[in-house]
């Protein structure tokens, strides 16, 4: 399938959906595929595997898998607005949760709720809202210009950032009692992944230098990018330490994206936005790394 720009696997990694743009129209297509293993094919190495799938819904603008990797919640795009809706990974028994007259939602799975949120810019103040099964909204945090966020899997807490003269803040924010605290660090929520052990700790991608520029349009848009440090912070006390720097194995230097922690939290994995090669850190043993609050 050509011009594909996202493709979201299931937990067991036998299934996948993969997304692109119909040729000749602007239709988003999403197709869902399962591999199904060739019969009496038991060799590993020589493993024959078919597909079989169906067509999602044309026209999904925006679309997460749930942590367990078995449901997925999305926007669909309507002459009227847009809806949310939850169904299965291959988009069967879907719901409809919630309707908008607004097109430019995001989701993202946040415990057993969605976070619901606007497409940031630094023009616009943006907003983040708690969406449930029953379509009920609580709004989080508002009228923030530049609003990026990253939510805890668990619903606890999420990262947001905030543009501001040409730059931006990172901060964190805990959903029972409502604690903000700023992020020593400067990062996007993009550049971050929550620590699947502990509630309070991220590691993230971390520029050395900040460009002056409007963020996170320019960013998104690729007219700046960043040279990144692999830091590990505990949101809580507002410390952090380098893990490594990547930039010391890499031309062109690394500017980090979608992080993600294996299982048992011994590697991190991401993607240098610059080439989209694919990165890996391991985390074990502990880096010896001096603890420091700059």
């Amino acid at each position: 399938i050509p011009k594909v720009y996202e493709t979201l696997w299931n937990k067991s990694g036998d299934s996948f959906i993969v997304r692109y743009l119909d040729e000749g129209t602007e239709n988003i297509i999403s197709f869902y595929a399962k591999l199904i293993k060739k019969d009496g094919d038991t060799d590993i190495k020589t493993n024959i595997y078919s597909l079989d799938g169906s067509f999602l819904q044309k026209n999904i603008t925006d679309l997460s898998v749930s942590p367990a990797g078995k449901n997925i919640v999305y926007v669909i795009k309507k002459q009227s607005g847009s809806s949310i809706v939850n169904s299965e990974f291959d988009g069967k028994n879907g719901s409809e949760i919630f309707n908008s007259p607004l097109t430019e939602w995001t989701t993202e799975w946040f415990g057993n709720n969605f976070l619901l949120k606007t497409k940031p810019t630094y023009k616009t103040g943006g907003f983040i809202y708690q969406l449930n099964n029953s379509g009920n909204m609580t709004k989080l945090l508002g009228n923030i210009n530049g609003l990026t966020t990253l939510g805890r899997n668990d619903g606890t807490a999420l990262l947001y950032s905030e543009s501001t003269d040409n730059s931006f803040n990172l901060f964190s924010f805990k959903t029972a009692d409502r604690k903000i605290i700023k992020i020593n660090k400067k990062t996007l929520p993009e550049k971050c992944v929550w620590s699947k052990k502990s509630k309070t700790i991220i590691y993230c991608a971390v520029p050395n230098f900040i460009p002056s520029s409007q963020y996170p349009d320019d960013w998104y848009q690729g007219s700046v990018s960043f040279d990144d440090t692999v830091w590990i912070i505990d949101t809580e006390i507002n410390l952090g330490s380098i893990i490594v720097d990547p930039n010391t194995y890499s031309e062109p230097s690394v500017d980090g994206i979608n992080l993600i922690l294996s299982e048992d939290e011994n590697y991190l994995i991401f993607t240098n936005k610059k080439d989209y090669s694919l990165w890996g850190i391991d985390l074990t043993p502990e880096p010896p790394y001096e603890t420091t609050g700059d």
